[in-house]
């Protein structure tokens, strides 16, 4: 049977992201892991969530959806760059544009507010 120590619940605590780390429920902790909880909580400046509250909804945030949408237009450009080489020479221009545009869009989604 494994047995953890301090020094494994404190690294597991470390790795884990803020968000992973305010999900815990410290009610369900044993009083050591409770300890380290709070410990690592206080090297990061941030404080448990109120016993019965929802601290962070796991779903993704505004700016994760942005950088999906932009990959996806990225991911566009270069095939657009791909198809773009069977063309003849006279689509030269349209098919720049398709290849700017999804980049030129990707940049705007990133960096809108």
């Amino acid at each position: 049977m494994l047995r953890l120590t301090r020094d494994m619940v404190k690294k597991r605590y470390a790795a884990m992201s803020s968000a992973e780390l305010l999900r815990l429920d410290a009610q369900k902790l044993t009083p050591e892991a409770r300890e380290l909880y709070a410990e690592e909580l206080a090297r990061r400046g941030l404080s448990a969530p109120e016993p019965g509250t929802e601290a962070l909804p796991a779903r993704r945030t505004g700016k994760g959806k942005r950088q999906i949408a932009a990959a996806l237009l990225l991911c566009l450009a270069v095939g657009a760059g791909h198809v773009s080489r069977s063309l003849p020479e006279g689509f030269s221009m349209v098919s720049g544009a398709a290849v700017l545009l999804p980049c030129l869009l990707a940049l705007w989604i990133l960096h809108r507010r």
